[in-house]
């Protein structure tokens, strides 16, 4: 009998092959082991894709080729349809309210990891069997930051405990208990999303940079737009919510090409930002949906669904 971390792992990874056997474009040799990409929307609604609502005003022609040529659900359930729990069962295979979080989502990256650094993932189990593994995208599962006289900073509102929490983070030492520490060999993690604090990006586990400009929040620009579209907090220079997406893809890209190059399988667990507000799609995705900027969103995930897909052919 296997333990039941085992049984849970090995059903989710049973999931994870089957899914991409069925949408492979492809047959690998037997003697290889395929490789594997998992793609992750934020706050992608059941009828935005065309696939799964023909009458949607945002064309996703590559989530629809997905769907055409795979496998396509339609009966699902989640004790917890949000950021947090979502990624926390995908890469453990646990229920989300098994972690000290037992409802709603982590509202900093201030928060310790709701992953055990001796728990197991799926990412770990691939490692073994000999993947190379990459994390990329949004995080939002708690950092450990370093504070400049020991120990970690902590804090549970949108940006660290005021505009002059961040004074409590050296960002110059490595960040803990991410990717690295759960089985991924690589990561660049956007910490807590598009509308959480710290705004800059993590390679591997060191900040680019330092979040040290704050910005107010912004009123939705156009109507019928929920929320705010810009959150308030603390960004690193240069910083813009537009080239999320873009950034994040690229390296999804470039992860693939260098694992093409290699002798190893790969398992690429990429997650997108997007649609999840802030609102802020770049420029070249303005205006191609009839949905505002949500729908352009939503628009920017298939293009970078796209995107994916073309590299890995």
């Amino acid at each position: 009998m296997f333990p039941p971390v085992a049984r849970r792992l090995a059903g989710l990874l049973s999931f994870v092959l089957g899914l991409l056997a069925a949408t492979a474009a492809g047959a690998a040799p037997a003697s290889r082991p395929p490789n594997i990409v998992v793609i992750l929307g934020d706050d992608l609604g059941y009828g935005d894709p065309r696939c799964y609502n023909p009458a949607s005003k945002i064309p996703t022609p590559n989530l629809d080729r997905l769907a055409a040529e795979g496998l396509r659900f339609t009966d699902a359930h989640s004790p917890a349809a949000v950021c947090t729990p979502t990624r926390y069962g995908t890469l453990t295979g646990r229920y989300s309210w098994r972690t000290r979080l037992q409802n709603m989502v982590l509202w900093t990256e201030y928060e310790e990891p709701l992953i055990e650094p001796t728990r197991e993932t799926v990412a770990r189990v691939l490692q073994r069997a000999g993947y190379r593994t990459a994390a990329i995208g949004k995080w939002h599962l708690g950092l450990n930051f370093a504070k400049p006289d020991g120990g970690f900073a902590r804090g549970k509102t949108h940006h660290l405990n005021g505009r002059g929490g961040t004074r409590d983070v050296d960002f110059t030492q490595p960040v803990q208990g991410g990717p690295l520490a759960l089985g991924f060999d690589t990561a660049f993690l956007l910490p807590g999303g598009n509308n959480l604090d710290p705004h800059l990006f993590i390679a591997d586990d060191r900040a680019i940079g330092k979040p040290t400009v704050w910005r107010e929040a912004a009123a939705p620009t156009q109507p019928g737009t929920s929320g705010l579209e810009v959150h308030e907090g603390w960004m690193a220079e240069g910083w813009r919510d537009e080239a999320i997406g873009p950034t994040l893809t690229a390296q999804a890209e470039a992860f693939i090409a260098a694992s093409a190059r290699a002798e190893r399988p790969f398992f690429l667990y990429f997650a997108s930002q997007a649609p999840h507000r802030n609102c802020t799609p770049p420029d070249f995705a303005r205006g191609k949906s009839q949905a505002g900027v949500r729908g352009d969103m939503v628009w920017e995930f298939d293009w970078s669904v796209g995107r994916v897909l073309a590299k890995l052919e």
